[in-house]
């Protein structure tokens, strides 16, 4: 009929086999464990080309962003991704045509800027 398992074992009654773990040795697994999780990559210096544009892609699609982000917050996104585009050189920038995006962004940054010195209200500062 069926297969008959000892009680002291599994079906193949190779209980008396296994190794036998040590708390001890279950907490320095665990704080192993532990110590590997919080270990992060740093960050990069700077962000990559294609994370910055997708953000920038992102924020430009985003109504709230449009309509309550801070100038701050998208001066520093430009900022991103003309060190992005930077990155690869002029010759890359003549060859893509990006250092007019590049142009373009700082312009659009000084504009933000420019906006954010004016709208600077004596509040904010506190």
């Amino acid at each position: 009929m069926g297969e008959h398992v000892p009680a002291t074992g599994t079906a193949r009654g190779n209980s008396s086999r296994r190794a036998r773990v040590e708390p001890e040795q279950i907490v320095e697994g665990i704080e192993e464990a532990l110590t590997a999780a919080r270990r992060e990559e740093p960050w990069p210096e700077r962000m990559q080309l294609p994370d910055a544009v997708e953000e920038l892609s992102s924020w430009l699609e985003d109504e709230r962003q449009w309509s309550s982000a801070h100038t701050s917050n998208w001066v520093s996104l430009m900022n991103d991704v003309i060190s992005a585009i930077r990155v690869f050189g002029p010759e890359a920038q003549q060859a893509t045509e990006s250092s007019s995006l590049c142009d373009r962004l700082e312009e659009c940054r000084a504009m933000f800027n420019s906006l954010e010195s004016r709208l600077h209200l004596p509040w904010q500062s506190i």
